[in-house]
């Protein structure tokens, strides 16, 4: 029984890990590209750019990193 709790307070943390970071990434990548001129990034990672694909996946990355750690502390 123990066990089954410790999996169902996992599978909890998950889930608001997920949506904390689904929540945080769409805020940063609408704000980077609020502070960045000139053509929007998502619009670039559409037509193929894949400069811009690496920038946005680094930044959702770095955005999971800190999350996670935030969550683990909790």
């Amino acid at each position: 029984m123990q066990l089954l709790r410790e999996w169902a307070m996992t599978a909890g943390w998950a889930m608001v890990g997920a949506i904390c970071l689904a929540i945080a990434a769409f805020v940063v990548v609408r704000l980077f590209d609020r502070l960045t001129p000139g053509k929007s990034e998502l619009e670039s990672v559409h037509e193929g750019n894949i400069a811009a694909a690496i920038l946005l996946g680094s930044l959702i990355l770095a955005l999971a990193i800190v999350i996670a750690s935030a969550i683990r502390l909790l």
